[in-house]
């Protein structure tokens, strides 16, 4: 749920439910038309075409999503854009089956925690399989590089197998820390590495500062 004072949503309720159209609006130098959508005539599901914002949304990350709904669930193709000075620029997306129950096919998700990070990747029957990578990119104009990633099993189990680079839950440009090593259905096996990205772009190796922390 979004929680920003500068959000405004307007549009009708009856009998306490959002009917018809409802735009949102952005309260910055006037009040700006950011998104919006319809509902059903009796306030049960989103249908048509929607804009909604992302959770995060705020003047420096003006992130929207755009799609279509049908009996209140996604299908189709969703994109997701940044907005800035007046321009948009898609930073990824994907696509639900057609009735609304899973992502499918290849999916570039965004950050919510971290707005310059995508996972890219495929899904089927909304689980993740094969090989996903984590990209980074520290300006909008500027292009992506990999940071992380790894594979998941074939079958549809979410299992993360073979070789990862996983990121710090705080992962961000100044705490960019990475572990490295290696899955058995999504269990840690062997020797994992703890690397710290530094202001000079190096990796530095960190496991012996940390390796009195962990069991293995």
């Amino acid at each position: 749920m979004i929680r920003n004072s500068q959000v405004i949503y307007e549009g009708e309720y009856c009998n306490g439910n959002k009917v018809g159209k409802w735009n949102i609006y952005f309260r910055f130098k006037g009040n700006k038309l950011i998104g919006g959508g319809s509902y059903d005539n009796e306030g049960l599901h989103k249908i048509g075409r929607w804009i909604e914002l992302s959770d995060c949304y705020e003047q420096d990350r003006q992130v929207t999503y755009h799609g279509e709904y049908r009996n209140g669930k996604k299908v189709g193709r969703w994109d997701i854009y940044f907005n800035k000075i007046n321009k948009q620029y898609l930073i990824g997306g994907g696509s639900y089956d057609e009735d609304g129950l899973y992502k499918i096919g290849m999916w570039v998700e965004w950050s919510e925690h971290d707005g310059q990070i995508t996972y890219n990747g495929e899904y089927r029957n909304g689980k993740k399989v094969g090989r996903w990578e984590i990209l980074q990119k520290e300006d909008i104009n500027q292009g992506y590089s990999t940071i992380g990633g790894g594979s998941y099993n074939e079958v549809g189990e979410e299992f993360k197998i073979g070789k990862w680079i996983d990121l710090d839950d705080n992962f961000e440009n100044s705490k960019q820390v990475t572990y490295n090593g290696e899955y058995k259905n999504s269990k840690k096996v062997g020797k994992w590495d703890i690397k710290y990205y530094n202001e000079q772009m190096q990796y530095h190796n960190i496991k012996s500062i940390l390796q009195r922390w962990w069991i293995i």
